[in-house]
C-alpha cells in the first residue's frame, strides 16, 4: 500500500475498517486528493478565524466529494456546516435496503448513527470554543424521517488532470451508475486558539478524521450487515402494523413481550429487562398479525371507541399510556416498544395554565360565562386550565376532522395527508379536573345555568357518535365515565385486565344520578383564517429569526413560543423543521384567505413530495419529520396570533371535509352579492362606470374627440354595486311637476334620440352615449362678461340644466332616499347645493322613472347657466354668469297610489338658473 510522506504508519485493518489513532492521517488521503485542502489549511494558519471562510466550496478525495456550506464566523457561534457525497458504486448499499420510501427512512437513520459514533470516537477538543467538534444530529430512541442523510444521485469526483507527481493522479474514472448514492450532513467545529486559527489541526479533522468517518460508517462493505437489515426490517414491521390498525377496527396495539417503562424523564432508553415486568395481552383483547419480515406478533388491540385505563397508583397506567402516547412513532431495534404501534392522528390531550388562546370557538366545552362573553370566538393570553384543555381538543379536532384538501401526491400512502379521525389521549394527572367530571353533588349546588363548564364526561361519547373520535383515557379517581366507556382495562402489578363487564355492573348497581349536560349533539368544530400580519419571522434587521430550543421551545421572530405541554415531540430536529414550516406557510399559503387546516394540507403535501429541504433555502442537516398537530399547536400558541372565522352557517356540523375552493368562491359571492349587471351600451368601447345602487345617473366620463378642433364628448354605462353605494350621492331624478303624473309601467330599456349638436345635458355627472344628431337652432341667454372662472375639477355635481321634454329615455333603477351631500364643482361651474327628497307617502307603490338623455357634444369651454333641483323641493332661482343651452329631456313615472288615475305626463316647468358662489371651492371627490 503506497503512503505518502506525510502518512503515518500506525494503521490496522480490521474487517469493519481501519481503527486510527487521533492524529494519524487515513488511507483515503494517500493518493493525494484532497491535498490541496490541505495545504490551504496550512497556509490559513494563525490567521483571523473568519479567513477559514476560504475553504468554503466543493474539495474532492479519493472517493467521495466533501461541501463546505457554512463557516461559522467565531469558534463560540454555531458550528460550520459540511456535506459529504459518497457515490453508489462506493457506497454499495443492496437497492433492496431503500426500495421503498419506509426502507430507505430506516437505512438513513441507520447510517447516521453510524456516522455519529464514529465521529463521537475521533472527535477531541482542539482549541477554543467548539473547536475540534465533529457532530451529526442528536438521535433518540425513535426513527424520524431526517434532512441528516439522503439517497440522492451523486456523480462521482472528478478526476484530476495528468501530472508529473503520481500521488496527484487518479488510478482510474469511477464508472457512471443510475443508482442512488449518499449525501450526509454533519457540522465542524473548526480549530482556533483564540480567534486565530489552527491550520494544522483544521487540516488533521478535515482531511484525515472526515476520511475515516466515511470509510466507517459510509460503506456497506466495513458495516454489520445482519444489523443493517435487521434495523431496516424492523421499522418496516412497524409501520405496516401501524396501516393495519384500521382495518382490524383498532386505536393502538401493545405486543407481547414488550418493555414499556424508561430509564427515568431524560433518558428514554428501555429499563433493563431484569427490573421490569414484560407486558402480557388480556385474552379479552389479544389479536395477532402476520408482519411482513418478523412473522407473528400476538399482542393487546385497543379497540375504536371509549377505552379506560384504570388501576392503583404506580401499577403502570401512565406507564402504559405513555408507550401508546409514542406509538406514533418507528422505534429502533432493542427499545422495548420496537412494535407499540398507535394511529397517526393520537394526540395527547392535558391541561396548559397561562397558554394564549386565538380566535377558538370551545362552546361545546364552555359557554354562558359571566358578562356575556362570547365562547364562539374565544381568545385569552392567560388561559385556565379548563379553557385550554378545551381549547388543545377544538384546535387538534380542526386540525384534521375538518382537513380542506386530501391532496394527492407522488409518495407513497404513509406519507399522504391522513383522513382518518383525531384520537384522544387524556391523562388525569395532567387534566383539570372541574374539565374532567362535575358529580351529582356539586349539580345540585351549582346549577347548570350557573355553571360555564360542560364537563368531559358529556361530551366524550358524542365525540366519538358525531365525530369518529376515539378517546383512551386514564383515569383512577372517578368511576363516572364507566356509564360511557366501551372498554375498560385495570392494571394490577404492570399487568392488563379486560374488567369492561365488572364496570358496567357496578355503574348499574351504584348509580350516580348526575344529571347530563352535553345536549344532543356535540357541537360546531369551527376552523379559523389565521392573519399573515399576526405572523412575523423578523427581528431586528433580520426578515427571518427563528430557532428551536431543545423540545421544547421555539424562538419565532420576537416571541418565544412555549411548546412544553406538546408532548409528542422527541427531538429538537423536529422544532427546528417546525420552525421552518412557520416561515414557509407564512410565505406561500397564510394569506389572510386560507383555512388553517387547509394551510397544513398544503405545508404537509409540499413536504411529502419534495422533502423537509423545501422548507429551508439552503441545505440543513438538523431537521425531522413532524406531524400537522404538532405545526398546528406551535402556530396555535405564538402569542402574537390573529384568526378570522367563518361564518357558522357556511358549514354544516356533521360534515368532516371542507372545500377550500367553495369556500373562497362564497366569500367572494358574498362581498358581491348585491351586485348587478351593467346595462350594455350600443357603442363599442366605451368607459365603464360603476354608480351607487339605486342612483338614477352614474358618473360621465369624458372621452376626447378624435377630430381636432371638435368638442370632447361623454359616454356612459351603468353598473350598478353597492360596495360604493355610500360614496357617492344619490342624484335629484325629476321634477315636482314630472312626479305628480302617472304613466303606465314600461319595459327597461336603453333608447337614445338624437338631439342638437351645441345641446348639453349634465345631471348626476352622466353625459348621454355619444350618437350623431341633428343640429337644432339654440338660443343662448346673456353671460355677465367679468364672472370669475372656478377652478376645474375632474368630477360634475348633480345638476339639471333647463330642458324641452322628449319621449323616450334610459331606464333607471328604483331609487332609494338620498342624503344632503355637498356635490363637487363642475368645470366652469362651481358646486351647487343638492337637497335630499322628501320620504316617498305611506302606501305608494314603487316608481319606475324613465329619462330621456340625449347625447350631445360639449364645447371645450362651456357657457351654460345649470340648475339644481331636488325631487319634491321647488327650484331656486339664482343668477348666473354663463351661457345657459337648453336640452330636451322628458320623465316618465309611476305614480303613487294617491295619485289621479289617468294622468296625462307634464312636462317640467323651466327652471331657472342656480345661484353660484363665486368663492366656492370644490369638494373633495
Amino acid at each position: 500500500m503506497d503512503n505518502n510522506r506525510d502518512s503515518q504508519p500506525n494503521i490496522k485493518e480490521k474487517s469493519k475498517g481501519p481503527i486510527i489513532k487521533r492524529g494519524e492521517k487515513p488511507l483515503s488521503s494517500s493518493s493525494g486528493i484532497g491535498e490541496g485542502l490541505r495545504q490551504k489549511l496550512f497556509d490559513l494558519d494563525n490567521q483571523n478565524y473568519k479567513a477559514y471562510k476560504e475553504i468554503l466550496g466543493t474539495h474532492d478525495f479519493d472517493d467521495f466529494s466533501l461541501i463546505v456550506d457554512y463557516v461559522q464566523g467565531d469558534p463560540f457561534a454555531a458550528p460550520s456546516k459540511f456535506r459529504v457525497h459518497v457515490p453508489p458504486t462506493v457506497a454499495g448499499f443492496p437497492p433492496e435496503l431503500y426500495n421503498t420510501p419506509i426502507r430507505e427512512i430506516a437505512l438513513r437513520d441507520y447510517l447516521i448513527r453510524q456516522f455519529d459514533r464514529v465521529a463521537r470516537d475521533l472527535s477531541s477538543r482542539r482549541g477554543t470554543g467548539k473547536s475540534g467538534m465533529i457532530v451529526v444530529t442528536h438521535m433518540g430512541q425513535e426513527v424520524l424521517e431526517r434532512s441528516a442523510a439522503n439517497f440522492i444521485f451523486v456523480a462521482p469526483p472528478a478526476p484530476k488532470p495528468k501530472g508529473e507527481n503520481p500521488a496527484l493522479q487518479r488510478a482510474r474514472p469511477m464508472p457512471s451508475t443510475k443508482a442512488k448514492g449518499i449525501e450526509l450532513r454533519f457540522f465542524i467545529g473548526l480549530p482556533a486558539g483564540g480567534r486565530q486559527i489552527r491550520g494544522r489541526q483544521a487540516a488533521s479533522m478535515i482531511c484525515d478524521d472526515i476520511p475515516t468517518i466515511v470509510e466507517r460508517a459510509l460503506k456497506y462493505k466495513n458495516l454489520d450487515a445482519e444489523a443493517c437489515k435487521r434495523h431496516v426490517e424492523v421499522v418496516e414491521d412497524a409501520q405496516w402494523l401501524r396501516q393495519q390498525l384500521t382495518e382490524k377496527g383498532l386505536v393502538a396495539f401493545i405486543p407481547n413481550g414488550a418493555i414499556l417503562p424508561r430509564r427515568s424523564g431524560v433518558d428514554p432508553r428501555p429499563l433493563p429487562s431484569s427490573q421490569v415486568v414484560s407486558f402480557q395481552s388480556p385474552e379479552a383483547l389479544q389479536v395477532e398479525f402476520e408482519c411482513p419480515n418478523t412473522g407473528t406478533v400476538t399482542g393487546m388491540g385497543i379497540p375504536q371507541g371509549i377505552t379506560l385505563i384504570v388501576g392503583g397508583g404506580f401499577h403502570g397506567k401512565s406507564t402504559l399510556l405513555d408507550a401508546i402516547e409514542l406509538g406514533i412513532y418507528n422505534h429502533i431495534p432493542g427499545d422495548g416498544r420496537e412494535f407499540v404501534v398507535t394511529q397517526p392522528t393520537a394526540v395527547k390531550i392535558r391541561a396548559e395554565d397561562g397558554r394564549s388562546i386565538a380566535g377558538v370557538n370551545i362552546s361545546p366545552f364552555i359557554n354562558q360565562l359571566p358578562q356575556g362573553r362570547s365562547t364562539t370566538d374565544f381568545s385569552t393570553e392567560n388561559a385556565s386550565g379548563s379553557t385550554s384543555q378545551a381549547a388543545n381538543i377544538m384546535e387538534a379536532l380542526e386540525a384534521i376532522a375538518l382537513s380542506g384538501e386530501n391532496i394527492e401526491t407522488e409518495s407513497e400512502p404513509d406519507s399522504k395527508t391522513l383522513p382518518l379521525a383525531p384520537v384522544l389521549l387524556v391523562d388525569e394527572d395532567t387534566a383539570a379536573t372541574n374539565f374532567m367530571i362535575r358529580d351529582r353533588r356539586m349539580q345540585a349546588l351549582i346549577a347548570k345555568e350557573r355553571e360555564p363548564i360542560t364537563p368531559f364526561v358529556d361530551k366524550i361519547r358524542q365525540l366519538y357518535t358525531d365525530h369518529q373520535v376515539s378517546t383512551i383515557l386514564v383515569m383512577g379517581g372517578s368511576g363516572d365515565y364507566f356509564d360511557v366507556a366501551d372498554t375498560v382495562i385495570a392494571l394490577d402489578n404492570f399487568k392488563p385486565q379486560e374488567v369492561t363487564e365488572q364496570a358496567k355492573a357496578i355503574a348499574s348497581e351504584y348509580t350516580t344520578g348526575r344529571a347530563p349536560e352535553g345536549g344532543e349533539t356535540f357541537g360546531m368544530i369551527q376552523p379559523r383564517i389565521p392573519m399573515p400580519d399576526s405572523l412575523d419571522p423578523s427581528r431586528g434587521r433580520r426578515d427571518v429569526s427563528v430557532q428551536a430550543r431543545d423540545v421544547d421551545e421555539v424562538v419565532f421572530g420576537s416571541e418565544d413560543v412555549d411548546l412544553s405541554a406538546v408532548e409528542q415531540l422527541v427531538s429538537q430536529d423536529q422544532v427546528q423543521a417546525i420552525a421552518a414550516a412557520m416561515v414557509y406557510g407564512r410565505q406561500h399559503y397564510i394569506d389572510g384567505k386560507t383555512f388553517l387546516p387547509v394551510i397544513l394540507d398544503r405545508i404537509m403535501a409540499d413536504i411529502a413530495a419534495k422533502g423537509l429541504d423545501v422548507l429551508t433555502q439552503f441545505p440543513q442537516g438538523d431537521l425531522a419529520m413532524f406531524r400537522r398537530f404538532e405545526l398546528a399547536a406551535a402556530i396555535n400558541r405564538l402569542r402574537t396570533l390573529k384568526v378570522r372565522q367563518t361564518v357558522a352557517e357556511e358549514l354544516p356540523e356533521s360534515d368532516a371535509v371542507i372545500d377550500q375552493a367553495t369556500i373562497d368562491s362564497d366569500l367572494d359571492s358574498e362581498m358581491n352579492s348585491e351586485q348587478v349587471a351593467a346595462v350594455e351600451p350600443e357603442q363599442e368601447d366605451l368607459p365603464v362606470v360603476e354608480a351607487s345602487e339605486g342612483l338614477e345617473a352614474p358618473e360621465a366620463l369624458e372621452a376626447p374627440s378624435d377630430q381636432p378642433g371638435k368638442p370632447s364628448t361623454t359616454s356612459l354605462i351603468i353598473k350598478r354595486s353597492t360596495e360604493i353605494a355610500e360614496a357617492i350621492p344619490e342624484p335629484d331624478i325629476v321634477s315636482e311637476s314630472t312626479a305628480s303624473s302617472q304613466l303606465e309601467p314600461v319595459k327597461e330599456e336603453v333608447v337614445v334620440r338624437e338631439v342638437p349638436e351645441e345641446a348639453v345635458a349634465v345631471e348626476s355627472n352622466v353625459a348621454a352615449p355619444d350618437v350623431q344628431v341633428e343640429p337644432e337652432t339654440v338660443e343662448p341667454k346673456p353671460v355677465e362678461p367679468e364672472a370669475p372662472e372656478p377652478e376645474p375639477v375632474q368630477d360634475m355635481s348633480t345638476v339639471t340644466v333647463e330642458s324641452e321634454p322628449t319621449e323616450l329615455g334610459i331606464v333607471q333603477p328604483e331609487v332609494s332616499q338620498p342624503e344632503i351631500v355637498e356635490p363637487e364643482s363642475v368645470e366652469g361651474l362651481s358646486s351647487a347645493p343638492v337637497e335630499s327628497k322628501p320620504p316617498e307617502p305611506e302606501g305608494s307603490r314603487p316608481v319606475k322613472i324613465i329619462k330621456t338623455v340625449k347625447k350631445i357634444q360639449v364645447p371645450e369651454v362651456s357657457s351654460e347657466v345649470l340648475t339644481s333641483e331636488s325631487e319634491g323641493a321647488e327650484p331656486e332661482s339664482v343668477v348666473a354668469p354663463l351661457q345657459t343651452i337648453d336640452l330636451s329631456q322628458s320623465y316618465e313615472m309611476e305614480q303613487p297610489a294617491q295619485a289621479t288615475e289617468g294622468a296625462k305626463p307634464e312636462s317640467p316647468e323651466g327652471v331657472t338658473k342656480p345661484e353660484i358662489d363665486d368663492d366656492s371651492s370644490t369638494a373633495d371627490n
